[in-house]
């Protein structure tokens, strides 16, 4: 006789029970650190499906189910391949009868006769079942969109990245000098962020990141704490310690730099398993869902700003030319970022193809990384410039010495 499947609440059970023992084995300095690498790639998850994805193949880097990579991506799951188990959300509508209530005095509302009246309600009873979902890289098919703009090694771009982070900022940042050692100093008493100026520009980035979490989440607790303190009989509630504090400002910019390509040897996270040694599973839980959902919420911000910043100056993102994907240390990986200056040949060759077909009475030569279109008439090269600016080439085209 077969073995009789497992309902999905002893599924779910027996799944959950696999998370809270993969917290636990989270807290390990190394494996920590691989885990918000997992985070930085799936910012916008649940902490559970996170962690397990994490524990089921730790280099995961885009998830979907089996038909969403065929209809949706054009992809197909490769033969053999096992799908990685997650939990998603199953909802499903009841209708009720209840009391209808007054809206004013919220009592039963009554007939004729003094008998309740009844009403029907819809409600949304939440469920939840596993599902199987499979990495990119057990797919095969039509290449993928970007999904994420990187900016590691895009120097030109610093500054726009960094006015993004100011406008991220619940504080207003300067760069000051500070004493040795210390990078950012984040002050509540005067609502301002200081960061030690004469840095590396990822070292700029990683403590401005760092300073950020502290005001972004830390600077509430002040608040709270302050509040707390003015009502006498109302016990205060407990603050953090500020280990804790630091062990999640430290990960939230680890995670966001790692989003952004930005290697950091995020050193104050060494101790993370003598700080986690004497807490309980939900206090751990609880600082992974803090670190999540505080990541993910900078990333939307500074992405949304970076867009707005790039439209504000000219900055056209796809001047960049990104190189393949390279190992780098800690289990993490690096793209090199060239910012495209001049055309090539191959490209050169397409354009003067593309303008000699549309049979306009012009000339065009190649000099060097140019291409020069000459005219007599100044509606030819207008219309030169117009059709170019419909064709997509990769990379954006300037037009200079029209005249």
């Amino acid at each position: 006789m077969a073995d009789k499947k497992p309902s999905n609440r002893e599924q779910i059970k027996q799944i959950v029970a696999g998370i809270e023992d993969g917290i636990q084995q989270i807290f390990q300095s190394e494996r920590y650190l691989e885990y918000l690498r997992t985070m930085s790639r799936f910012h916008t998850y649940s902490v559970n499906n996170t962690i397990l994805i994490h524990m089921q193949m730790p280099n995961a880097t885009q998830v979907a189910g089996f038909n969403k990579w065929k209809n949706q991506f054009g992809r197909h799951v490769k033969k053999g391949e096992k799908g990685l188990t997650v939990i998603a959300p199953t909802p499903f509508k009841k209708k009720i009868e209840e009391m209808k209530l007054d809206p004013e005095t919220r009592a039963p509302v009554l007939d004729s006769e003094g008998k309740v009246v009844m009403e029907e309600r819809e409600i949304e009873i939440p469920l939840f079942k596993p599902v199987k979902v499979f990495d990119v890289s057990q797919t095969e098919g039509r290449p993928l969109p970007s999904l994420v703009t990187d900016l590691t090694g895009n120097v030109q771009h610093y500054e726009a990245f960094m006015e993004a982070l100011r406008r991220t900022s619940p504080m207003p940042i300067y760069m000051e000098p500070l004493r040795p050692g210390l990078d950012g100093l984040c002050n509540f008493t005067k609502q301002t962020i200081t960061i030690r100026e004469g840095m590396s520009q990822v070292q700029t980035v990683c403590a401005s990141v760092h300073e950020i979490t502290h005001a972004t989440l830390h600077n509430k607790e002040h608040t709270r704490l302050t509040a707390a303190a003015g009502d006498e009989a109302k016990e205060p509630p407990k603050p953090k310690d500020e280990n804790t504090m630091e062990v999640e400002a430290e990960s939230v910019s680890y995670t966001v730099c790692q989003y952004y390509g930005i290697e950091t040897g995020a050193n104050s996270l060494g101790y993370i398993a003598t700080w986690s040694k004497d807490r309980s599973l939900p206090e751990l839980k609880a600082s992974l869902e803090t670190i999540s959902k505080t990541a993910n919420a900078l990333i939307t911000s500074i992405d949304r700003h970076f867009a707005e910043i790039c439209k504000e100056r000219g900055i056209d993102l796809t001047a960049v030319q990104w190189g393949d994907a390279q190992a780098a240390t800690g289990g993490s990986v690096r793209r090199v970022a060239t910012v495209v200056n001049g055309i090539d040949k191959e490209t050169a060759g397409k354009i003067n193809k593309d303008i000699k077909a549309q049979k306009l009475k012009c000339k065009v030569s190649i000099e060097g990384d140019k291409l020069r279109v000459s005219s007599p008439s100044r509606d030819t090269l207008q219309e030169v410039i117009a059709f170019l600016k419909g064709q997509d080439y990769g990379q954006p085209l300037q037009y200079v010495n029209y005249r």
